[in-house]
């Protein structure tokens, strides 16, 4: 537990009620995991032979990613000959991948999905080359991911996981900060998948444009605002949630690329370390969004 000593007493009292439905929320998670074990229960019985199957599904498919991901980290080829491969494995009806019955997506179950569009899948520049995949959803959205092989995701998914709660607290005390976690699933030690949300890391932004101001002009352009020097007035809005700070105080960070107070508080309060220019994300909505979650907790 951490302890935060705090003077004014109308903000103890509501970050004492934050803390009081953080524990009741912790409660309802083990709740949860006793609800998971009576589901799985279930599905041995004659009556869940459906979830079964959809649940086989969803593992074959992720089984089947893994070793492709696997194969593509460990291979000698180049990154344009990775991408090639990768759609030829998608394009390829032996694998299931390209057309597939409904299924609900195992990174998020609300998504169902009905296969992966090979065109637009790729390989990341990186040392473990992750996949970006684009998932056809049944409503013909479209729902892009990362796949990583060699990477133990399962902290990021926890931390995550406490974004979300300590989000949910917050906005029931009419604080909103504009966090917005992404999903993430570790689907073994060394393995999992995350949602796709493109955005630029804070150090390519400062190469290419540079400072963040001018990043969120050129996504957000609007020549008739006033007070938030071109940018669309819902973008500034964003950002300085994010920041938790005033908004003419933001508006100068954000040309010295300084801000996230709000990022800092939680990121603070959960040990996450290693924050650097490259891991530090921002979307072209003026979302913050994070990498490589490494935390002391």
């Amino acid at each position: 537990m951490v302890e935060v000593a705090l003077e004014d007493r109308v903000m103890a009292k509501m970050y004492g009620r934050v803390v009081y439905r953080f524990m009741n929320k912790i409660l309802e998670v083990c709740i949860r995991v006793t609800s998971a074990i009576r589901f799985t229960l279930l599905c041995q019985s004659d009556n869940g032979s459906e979830r079964r199957e959809l649940m086989r599904r969803q593992g074959l498919m992720v089984d089947t990613l893994a070793k492709r991901a696997r194969d593509l980290r460990t291979s000698k080829d180049p990154r344009p000959k990775k991408i090639e491969k990768l759609r030829s494995i998608i394009s390829d009806s032996k694998n299931n991948l390209a057309s597939m019955p409904p299924l609900p997506l195992p990174l998020n179950a609300t998504i169902e999905v009905t296969g992966i569009i090979a065109e637009k899948s790729s390989v990341f520049k990186s040392n473990l080359y992750p996949l970006l995949l684009y998932f056809q959803c049944s409503d013909g959205s479209e729902y892009p991911i990362i796949f990583k092989d060699g990477d133990d995701m399962r902290q990021d998914q926890l931390v995550i996981q406490l974004f979300t709660l300590m989000d949910q607290l917050l906005r029931k005390e009419n604080l909103d900060l504009k966090l917005s976690p992404y999903n993430v699933l570790a689907t073994g030690p060394l393995q999992g998948m995350a949602q796709f949300i493109p955005s630029k890391t804070i150090a390519a932004i400062c190469s290419e444009h540079g400072n963040l101001l001018n990043y969120l002009r050129v996504s957000n352009p609007d020549e008739g605002s006033v007070g938030t020097w071109g940018v669309e007035p819902s973008v500034i809005d964003t950002f300085v949630r994010s920041c938790g700070g005033f908004r003419q105080q933001v508006l100068r960070e954000i040309q010295t690329d300084v801000g996230a107070a709000g990022y800092c508080v939680v990121t603070y309060l959960l040990g996450v370390g290693d924050r650097h220019l490259d891991n530090l994300l921002v979307a072209p909505d003026g979302t913050w969004l994070f990498l490589r979650i490494q935390t002391s907790v």
